[in-house]
């Protein structure tokens, strides 16, 4: 696994462009707007219900989101005004419901990667990872945001790290890559040796700042601190035992 000094957005111009996407969790469409115009995908797939978190994370609590201060309807409305181009265009179609209602709407191998920035629990993102693995093609790839365990994730009750970690191991699946911020993005390879996995790895060594290589990542423990320095500024430490 590359430790990479960079964020999510950095990671999305090595990403198979024309490519099938499902994107889950979608909230304001930050993200989706971004896929589009630095992805050019063939169809992408916004699944969210939009409506307001019962969860207790960062969403229902509206730490740094606009979850709770535009309701459900605003939301969805704001999403298909940023992608009306591409969805009258026939690029964007959109899932308005949970990601289990949904699923059986993509058939298996069908999805180039998919990204999920969904419910943070342990039991939504290791559900999220396990539906959506059969819907990749051999050669797809699965990113997802917050591998976080910092004071902040850790209050709201993240479980993404753990989720994470024992899906690979499950599905002995390779963990390629992790940014290097407060709230991580982590990229796994269904086919680590496929064409896809090797030359997105090679564009992101290539272009982007490898900070340190580990082996065996996700069996090792992993603790991460953010340093708040005030006015935007933070930084992020980790230890990897």
């Amino acid at each position: 696994m590359f430790l990479l000094a960079n964020f999510r957005e950095q990671l999305l111009p090595f990403l198979p462009k024309n490519a099938h996407i499902a994107e889950v969790g979608v909230n304001m469409a930050d993200l989706s707007r971004k896929i589009l115009d630095q992805c050019a995908p063939a169809k992408l797939h916004l699944i969210d219900p939009w409506e307001l978190s019962g969860a207790d994370d960062d969403y229902a609590a509206n730490i740094g989101h606009e979850a709770r201060t535009e309701n459900a309807e605003e939301r969805y409305e704001h999403v298909v005004k940023t992608v009306g181009p591409e969805m009258e265009a026939g690029v964007v179609k959109i899932h308005r419901a949970y990601s289990h209602d949904a699923i059986d709407n993509f058939e298996d191998e069908s999805l180039d990667w998919v990204y999920i920035d969904a419910n943070h629990q342990y039991e939504y993102v290791k559900k999220d990872l396990e539906m959506f693995l059969p819907k990749l093609k051999p050669d797809g790839l699965i990113l997802g945001h917050d591998y976080a365990n910092n004071e902040m994730s850790r209050k709201y009750g993240f479980g993404v790290v753990e989720a994470v970690n024992e899906f690979c191991s499950e599905q002995n699946l390779d963990f390629m890559c992790l940014t290097f911020d407060p709230f991580p993005t982590y990229v796994l390879a269904k086919d680590p040796a496929s064409a896809k996995a090797q030359q997105f790895l090679a564009n992101v060594l290539y272009h982007l700042t490898p900070a340190i290589r580990i082996e065996n990542f996700s069996a090792k423990k992993y603790q991460q601190v953010v340093v708040d320095f005030g006015g935007g500024t933070h930084r992020t430490i980790i230890s990897v035992d």
